[in-house]
């Protein structure tokens, strides 16, 4: 069965489907259009803790770029607090602490996420096995396969031994 965007957000305000995921830039949009109490919930989670491996957008300046000051101001003004604002103004998360979120439901999400586990910047990088346990095997075996805490970490301790080795 396929269903479309529209027809599952229908269905939502409808209220003949209980719950929706949906990414945060577009939580704004169904609670503003939900005739009724919307809330966040925290799923998948690692403990008490939001377990996210994903990542979200970012910039870069190639390292041949023809105008790296130019570039350098650009990414400062589209990090700015006053842009961020327009953004979380829209319903979007952002990464500016000093950022006001006007949409309740998109508070709650940025409350979720201030406790979430994220890749440790540049960690998952240090070996392709690493990132792979990261992208691949972590959640499921957390969730679907029922590891403890313990066999993840001794899973990650023989990667980074074994990455060391290379080294």
């Amino acid at each position: 069965m396929t269903i479309k965007r529209d027809e599952e957000q229908s269905a939502f305000y409808q209220g003949k489907v209980a719950m929706i995921g949906e990414a945060s830039s577009l939580a704004a949009t169904v609670t503003t259009n939900s005739k009724f109490k919307v809330v966040a919930l925290s799923v998948p989670t690692m403990g008490n803790k939001l377990a996210y491996t994903g990542s979200a957008d970012g910039f870069m300046i190639p390292a041949n770029a023809a105008n790296k000051e130019a570039a350098v101001e650009i990414i400062k003004k589209l990090t700015s607090q006053e842009y961020m604002q327009i953004h979380a103004d829209a319903g979007f998360l952002v990464s500016n602490v000093n950022v006001k979120y006007t949409n309740p439901i998109v508070t709650q999400i940025g409350a979720l996420y201030k406790h979430a586990i994220t890749n440790p910047p540049g960690f998952t990088y240090v070996d392709s096995k690493i990132d792979e346990y990261f992208r691949n095997q972590l959640l499921p075996k957390l969730f679907l396969k029922g590891s403890d805490f313990k066999e993840i970490i001794s899973d990650l301790e023989a990667l980074r031994q074994e990455a060391l080795k290379k080294k």
